[in-house]
């Protein structure tokens, strides 16, 4: 037996989960199901699918701030987890 769910929402965030659901290949009910569907098999919140390595637009522009500013030497930059680490040690 199917039964209707309703949920209300901002216009901007539906219309944002649409387009993202979309490029995905799906509608928003199949992903709002799918959602439930994990719920209910693991008890739990499922993981956050997403469009893969794809980055959203903020953090590309925190990484271009972030890539700009280690080059121009406003944050210090490390070639390792271990150098990192050491330099942490150092500061204590």
């Amino acid at each position: 037996m199917r039964t209707v769910v309703q949920a209300r929402i901002d216009e901007k965030s539906r219309k944002a989960a649409e387009e993202i659901f979309r490029r995905m290949g799906m509608s928003l009910s199949d992903g709002i199901r799918i959602f439930i569907h994990q719920v209910v098999n693991d008890q739990a919140l499922p993981f956050r699918p997403s469009l893969g390595d794809e980055p959203s637009e903020e953090l590309r522009r925190e990484l271009l701030q972030a890539e700009e500013d280690i080059k121009a030497g406003r944050l210090e930059h490390y070639d390792s987890v271990d150098d990192f680490i050491a330099a942490m040690k150092r500061d204590d």
